[in-house]
């Protein structure tokens, strides 16, 4: 029996695609894993956040979150009172996860504050600066 190679089919299908083949170029298990390649970050960037000039500040996603899927993102003052709260989805950034915000939506003056981003029972915490 001789299989076809049906890898370019795979191709068209799936972002990402893996051929296993046997030594005689049989096809024992071919599958297809639909979606991007990513990287998890640990850190905020950019760091400090400059309000006037930075684009968006981009908090990392916890580890089994999907692209496009929403996770809890908490921002509290210094001594750990929340002050903002919001659903965010999750987005790409040079393929890092990350959850991002706008300067339209932070509205925060120049300090430090406490971050935590949630999804299911996984949390990132940590903590950012603004500048203005």
């Amino acid at each position: 029996l001789v299989y076809p190679d049906l890898s370019h089919s795979y191709k068209k299908l799936c972002d990402e695609y893996y051929l296993i083949t046997s030594s005689r170029s049989f096809t024992d298990t071919s599958f297809c894993h639909p979606g991007y390649i990513t990287e998890e970050i640990a850190m905020p960037f950019p760091s400090p956040f400059k309000l006037n000039s930075d684009e968006k500040l981009y908090l990392p996603a916890p580890k089994d979150v999907l692209f496009d899927n929403k996770v809890l993102v908490q921002i509290f003052s210094i001594d750990n009172v929340e002050i903002w709260s919001k659903h965010q989805k999750v987005e790409l950034q040079n393929s890092k996860r990350v959850a991002a915000l706008s300067p339209e939506e932070l509205v925060l003056s120049t300090g430090i504050y406490l971050y935590k981003v949630t999804y299911g029972d996984q949390s990132i915490f940590g903590k950012f600066a603004i500048v203005r």
